[in-house]
């Protein structure tokens, strides 16, 4: 069963999204059963040599109702000179969302 039936024929209150890079083929899949939610969470990650998609990420939730608040978990203090780079990743962030 993948992750779309269960959304189908079960409501939620709240999503933890923690799949190592994959949020971005994810969350795009659920966009049409967040309805009923009312926490999100996403970690997100950036892939090294990969396009971002934050952008879209962040506009699926507020599509979908939530406000957001964003934590910074890996990132590099100096990106323009030496970029941090850990497992794959250029980039985490924790991304809290939620509807009031």
């Amino acid at each position: 069963m993948n992750i779309v039936e269960v959304l189908e024929n079960q409501k939620f209150d709240f999503i933890k999204m923690d799949i190592e890079g994959a949020e971005s083929v994810v969350l795009p899949a659920c966009k049409n059963y967040l309805s009923d939610v009312t926490y999100l969470f996403v970690e997100y990650h950036s892939v090294i040599n990969q396009k971002q998609s934050l952008s879209m990420i962040l506009n699926i939730m507020s599509e979908a109702g939530f406000r957001v608040h964003v934590h910074s978990v890996m990132y590099s203090n100096s990106p323009f000179v030496r970029r941090k780079e850990n497992s794959g990743f250029d980039l985490q962030l924790n991304i809290f969302g939620w509807k009031e």
